[in-house]
């Protein structure tokens, strides 16, 4: 028991905490990438590329977060925990590297934030080398892409002895020990208040080689729950199906367009997250402009797809498409039934359209060199493996050489809401949420070449992360 803590401190604290204390929970998007889970949706050690993971507690109290890290198919790779003091950071970071002669994702945490590591289907350096650098059995293929969900778990209570005289959390080998021998080994939550509305993280993938490096935010949701959810470091829970809203019988979710909300209350915590999540267009700008190599990739990332198996999980599939439109509004490839080319014909009519059975990632190239648009393609930015590319640069003016409008201007995913065969979330007052729950990630790049100003070569890349704009209709 802290005998030296002031009344002054208690007092404070105690105001704190009443006013960070959440009422009942409705799932919404935040505006300001502050939330109580997150979805970062891009991370990748493919095409030179390192992860940055930065995750940080943006509250003046103490928190506990549960971190995720997704594969390619939405598989759960690795689980931790993370125990952060006020305006606390933790970084870390994944990297590829090869351990007798096999591509592993190595997993680096140098941070001295308190760190409790779950369970991992990879193998880091550190853990090789305790086995003599012996890989035998070797472990289960890692994904070398995903996305991650961090979720904070709860808030230390004022009085508890989960807190220093400064506020701060007790040492990190104490926290363990109350796992193993102390209170939360029968009651995970006991000490702790419900999560408000506290992290924030990002993703930033930088490429030393290449000169390149974006960040990708994390997609925040607000009031996700009004208990606690902490759990032991090897449980995988929780998720982003674990939003609790004790205020009803279900969840509600909170959408807003033009000043105007929408609250809906759902059955299924999933529905209410892919209320939130949900779009009805992606728009953004691309430019392949042959004189800077412009280069522009664009990953959709759909955050439920792995849930829809599991009994509380929703099943949405819409039918949307994809076109591109140049800087003066012409569309210049319009959506149709897919069109196989000769071996050296560009495909001038059409793309695919993508429907149902839409996958957990999806990645789309713009400016594709021609001699790979037929053949399975893995993007020359973030490594990302692609069947359909968006290749602008064919679609020139044949009567005029030098009309390059096509060369830039803005792509939009789109679906529309009268498609036969479509599934969307529809709310019990018959509210459709036209479109689906998705995430989209777009990279922009140009490359100059290797310019020398006399003291030796300087790389002239630029990269950045570029705003995906989103549209949300709900139809009566």
């Amino acid at each position: 028991m802290h005998t030296h803590r002031s009344l002054t401190r208690l007092v404070a604290a105690a105001l704190l905490a009443l006013a960070s204390t959440p009422a009942f929970a409705v799932v919404e998007r935040s505006i300001t990438g502050i939330g109580g889970a997150l979805v970062v949706p891009y991370w990748t050690v493919n095409a030179g590329n390192d992860s940055l993971i930065s995750i940080r507690n943006e509250s003046l109290r103490p928190v506990a977060v549960k971190v995720r890290t997704l594969g390619e198919e939405g598989e759960v790779e690795r689980v931790f925990s993370l125990y952060l003091d006020s305006l606390d950071t933790w970084v870390g970071a994944y990297t590829k590297v090869v351990l007798v002669g096999v591509e592993l994702v190595d997993f680096i945490n140098n941070d001295t934030s308190c760190y409790i590591d779950g369970f991992s289907t990879t193998t880091t350096t550190a853990e090789a080398a305790t086995r003599g650098g012996k890989l035998s059995p070797p472990p289960p293929v890692p994904a070398f892409f995903g996305a991650m969900e961090i979720i904070a778990m709860g808030h230390p209570a004022v009085a508890s002895d989960l807190l220093t005289d400064d506020g701060t959390w007790i040492d990190c080998d104490a926290l363990v020990e109350r796992f193993e021998t102390g209170p939360w080994s029968s009651d995970a939550k006991a000490g702790l208040d419900a999560p408000t509305d506290a992290i924030s993280a990002s993703v930033s993938l930088i490429d030393v080689e290449g000169g390149g490096m974006q960040a990708i935010p994390g997609v925040a949701l607000r009031g996700f729950s009004d208990v606690p959810l902490h759990s032991g470091p090897n449980d995988v829970q929780p998720d982003l199906l674990s939003a609790v809203d004790e205020g009803v019988d279900g969840t509600r979710s909170r959408v807003c367009i033009g000043g105007e909300c929408t609250v809906h209350e759902w059955n299924l915590a999933s529905e209410a997250v892919a209320a939130a999540l949900s779009v009805s267009k992606l728009r953004g700008s691309f430019s392949v402009a042959e004189a800077s190599n412009g280069q522009t990739e664009l990953i959709l990332y759909r955050p439920l797809k792995a849930y829809e198996m599991q009994p509380d999980g929703v099943e949405i599939e819409p039918l949307g498409q994809i076109s591109l439109r140049d800087r003066r509004g012409r569309r210049i490839i319009f959506p149709g039934p897919v069109i196989t080319p000769t071996p050296g014909t560009p495909p001038f009519e059409a793309i695919q359209p993508f429907g149902a059975p839409a996958p957990v990632f999806q990645g789309f190239a713009f400016g594709a060199p021609p001699d790979l648009y037929l053949e399975e393609y893995d993007t020359p930015i973030v490594g990302h493996p692609i069947t359909v590319r968006l290749i602008a640069n064919f679609f020139a003016n044949p009567d005029n050489p030098m009309d390059n409008r096509h060369l830039t201007g803005t792509f939009e995913v789109e679906y529309d809401a009268l498609d036969a065969g479509a599934t969307f979330l529809t709310a019990p007052d018959g509210t459709r949420y036209t479109g689906e729950p998705v995430l989209g990630v777009l990279i922009q790049q140009f490359t100059n070449g290797t310019l020398d100003f006399g003291e030796g070569p300087v790389l002239s890349n630029y990269r950045s992360s570029e705003p995906v704009r989103r549209s949300v209709r709900l139809e009566a």
